[in-house]
């Protein structure tokens, strides 16, 4: 094997692991989801206890927030805005 072959092997697996961790944090937001739709509070916004606009959650169902404040949760969380949020 060339270098060029090693380095793209060693770039394929960071790409790998990165997509794996994607799908490890979506999932765990999904959990989530599934916790507050068990608990009763799903479509609720955790930071100020509003209800979530239906078409934000129909966008992006694992919301956590109206949208307005998501700041105020762990920072690691925030998303980039919801195509179509205000």
């Amino acid at each position: 094997m060339d270098a060029g072959t090693v380095s793209g092997m060693s770039e394929d697996a960071g790409h790998d692991e990165e997509a794996i961790e994607a799908a490890e944090r979506l999932l765990d937001e999904v959990d989530g989801a599934l916790g507050r739709l068990e608990a009763g509070s799903f479509g609720t916004c955790e930071a100020c206890g509003e209800e979530i606009d239906p078409d934000r959650l129909a966008r992006h169902p694992v919301a956590r927030t109206c949208g307005r404040h998501p700041q105020l949760l762990d920072p690691e969380l925030v998303r980039e805005p919801i195509p179509g949020d205000r």
